[in-house]
């Protein structure tokens, strides 16, 4: 069969949303830049893909509403197939890892070991029909999880990157600064809300003045957190990874 063109891929940590864990569910009333954190890479390689921008600084190298589209398209997915492989107690190794929509196939990868979860890499392929497709996407899994395998040997894996301590648990209460970071977003969130019902001009310069330190404390931060360098890490490494491989999609 011919190779399918790969259309994009994004690996991303649910743990890294703010107050969820590898299941998917977050809070329901959070920013773009709240949300882009768990996305860890993202790569559009369609042609017609829209120019690449974004207004969240350390994002500009890819379009962030499209991304975070992606991403809570294959969020849904993957918590709706992981609850259906639950009841039916299916194990681990033989759960579902392909999603076939009208237009592509979603292919999902497990980057980092069971315990931890919630670490996945999302492959979309132009859906053609053939009856070797199966087998060509087992085969695309097993590249990507050796290529990650690599990246964990040299860069050391996601989840060790993160955390504060050593611990299976992957939420934010167990990365460094996450959860600083998300309570700087929900303190600004509350004072803007604040703002535009401040019943003063007074009150509002008071809570500008709070408002200009929250901004100044989260930049700082921000700066901070591990999760920055990994991401640069990963750009470097997997941009590497689909150029060499570039020519098979």
């Amino acid at each position: 069969m011919s190779v399918p063109p790969m259309q994009r891929f994004i690996i991303f940590h649910l743990g890294l949303l703010p107050g969820a864990t590898s299941s998917g569910s977050a809070d329901e009333n959070i920013s773009n830049e709240e949300l882009c954190e768990h996305i860890l890479y993202y790569q559009d390689f369609r042609d017609a893909a829209e120019p690449r921008n974004a207004n969240i600084p350390g994002r500009r190298e890819y379009n962030i509403e499209e991304a975070i589209k992606f991403a809570g398209l294959c969020t849904a997915l993957h918590t709706i197939q992981a609850n259906i492989d639950g009841q039916i107690s299916i194990k681990t190794s033989s759960q579902t890892k392909e999603v076939y929509l009208s237009n592509c196939i979603l292919s999902f990868v497990q980057l980092e070991k069971s315990e931890v979860g919630g670490i996945l890499a999302v492959i979309q392929f132009a859906n053609e029909k053939d009856s070797r497709m199966n087998s060509f996407l087992s085969s695309i899994r097993d590249r990507i999880l050796n290529g990650h395998k690599i990246f964990q040997d040299t860069h050391r894996g996601i989840h060790q990157r993160l955390l504060i301590t050593e611990s299976e648990e992957n939420d934010v209460q167990h990365y460094y600064g996450m959860s600083d970071f998300f309570s700087l977003h929900k303190r600004i969130k509350i004072l803007r809300y604040n703002h535009f019902n401040a019943s003063s001009e007074s009150e509002r310069i008071d809570i500008d003045h709070e408002l200009n330190l929250l901004y100044g404390q989260l930049n700082e931060l921000s700066l901070s957190l591990p999760v920055n360098q990994l991401r640069n890490d990963l750009k470097g490494y997997y941009d590497s990874y689909f150029n060499n491989i570039a020519n098979e999609f």
